[in-house]
């Protein structure tokens, strides 16, 4: 039922008390193994329990059947920083999966979707990995899964109301560190708006250098414009007599305008109106 490219063992775990899937580096895993099968999986909540080695060159590829009968590829990959969508595919960042530890990975296939293609999912014909790490099962739930995450900070940001716990069948032993991590649309959007933020921030942060040369460029600005300033009023001494007072060390420039009957300003106000 699979299709295995590369070197891919199969051990059994002693920890887990069962098979294990490990696959090494560019290593590729197919189900179902030919191209005219599909799975046919109507549940929209798709599980993998990992083991990550390594995040570079992590991908997740879900081939799925919309509504309209149109085929569509969801392809969560750790080489994406932004949401990309297509036609035909959709590339969707992963958020830093933790490394080192058993994962329960739910994807909201279903959410994923109805926001990429406005249409609700089918069914999910076919999934490939390709990533260097150990998987343990792949299955399906009708619903999201309960988080264990005590450092998840996202949890008050996306409640899950009808969240469910796994199966007796499914669950890792207690003795084994674990970590449950729901993924959906939304959540997504959000990391990728902190992590904008945090960037935006660190680069302000990181370059006082760049700040001191805005500083100076702005005051000669100004001492420029002030210079300007000064001889355009020694210029036109003669119409507008400016006067120039010495207080506290600083000069200060006062221009006297004849004054205006009321009538002309007041015609000129009404003209401006009409404009």
């Amino acid at each position: 039922m699979w299709k295995f490219q590369g070197k891919i063992a199969k051990e059994y775990d002693s920890q887990l008390k069962g098979y294990i899937i490990i696959l090494p580096d560019n290593a590729k895993i197919n189900i179902p193994n030919n191209d005219k099968q599909t799975l046919g999986i109507v549940q929209g909540y798709l599980v993998f329990q990992l083991f990550i080695y390594s995040q570079k060159m992590f991908n997740i590829e879900i081939a799925i059947t919309d509504n309209n009968k149109a085929k569509h590829r969801l392809i969560f990959t750790s080489n994406c920083k932004d949401i990309v969508i297509n036609p035909f595919h959709s590339r969707i960042p992963l958020p830093n999966l933790p490394v080192g530890v058993w994962v329960n990975l739910s994807i909201d296939v279903f959410n994923f979707v109805l926001e990429c293609y406005k249409l609700p999912m089918k069914s999910i014909d076919a999934i490939s990995i390709t990533a260097n790490c150990k998987i343990r099962r792949i299955f399906t739930m009708k619903s999201a899964l309960i988080e264990n995450n005590k450092d998840n900070n996202m949890l008050e940001e996306f409640p899950l109301e009808y969240a469910e716990i796994l199966p007796k069948s499914l669950i890792i032993p207690n003795t084994v560190q674990t970590e449950t991590i729901n993924l959906n649309y939304d959540k997504v959007r959000f990391i990728q708006e902190s992590k904008v933020c945090v960037d935006s921030t660190a680069t302000s942060l990181s370059s006082p250098k760049e700040n001191k040369r805005t500083e100076s460029r702005v005051n000669n600005k100004l001492k420029k414009n002030s210079c300007e300033i000064i001889t355009r009023s020694k210029s036109n001494a003669g119409k507008f007599k400016p006067k120039a007072e010495l207080q506290n060390q600083q000069e200060f420039f006062e221009v006297k305008v004849e004054p205006r009957s009321p009538k002309s300003s007041l015609n000129k106000h009404k003209r401006d109106l009409k404009i």
